[in-house]
């Protein structure tokens, strides 16, 4: 009886751990499971003015910083300053469009927070950005978020007269 019993307990606290595990996968909202915490936090990412020596444009889907002579269906992202002052503006060339949302929570978010944010913005294939600025890409059926981190309106790595630097980091699945 003895062994009946701890056999019994045994079973009921396997079952109960089993229930629990799974709720803690559950979204009450809409039942998505914890999958939708698969976007990962990749290197920092830059681009530089457009109009000087260096690279001014980067490509979201293979991570890399892209010279200007670049084909245009790998420029995500691409500074356009026109002259002048810089003053953080960016492009896409390839189509991706891009949503500024302030109140995007960039350290806890999910799928639906992303297309949800995406959505509700005014998108453009133009903006300009300010350091802290959440920005919301869209390229075909691919999201990006990404964290403006700074933008140095001075800086000059390329020794030359056109100064502007864009630093950012973003996360996608």
């Amino acid at each position: 009886m003895k062994k009946l019993n701890i056999l019994l307990l045994l079973i009921m606290s396997f079952a109960l751990l089993s229930t629990s595990c799974d709720d803690e996968n559950i979204d009450d909202d809409d039942n998505n499971t914890t999958s939708d915490f698969n976007y990962s936090i990749l290197k920092s990412a830059y681009i530089y003015n457009n109009l000087g020596t260096l690279e001014p444009a980067w490509d979201l889907k293979n991570d890399q910083a892209l010279e200007n002579n670049v084909s245009t269906d790998k420029q995500h992202i691409i500074s356009e300053e026109y002259g002048g002052t810089f003053i953080g503006r960016w492009k896409s060339n390839n189509g991706t469009l891009f949503v500024i949302d302030e109140n995007f929570n960039y350290s806890n978010f999910k799928d639906k927070d992303v297309t949800n944010a995406f959505n509700a913005g005014t998108s453009d294939s133009m903006i300009i950005v300010k350091d802290n600025d959440i920005v919301i890409a869209k390229k075909d059926e691919a999201y990006y978020v990404i964290k403006v981190t700074k933008v140095d309106y001075y800086n000059g790595d390329c020794a030359c007269y056109q100064t502007g630097k864009i630093e950012f980091e973003y996360k996608k699945k």
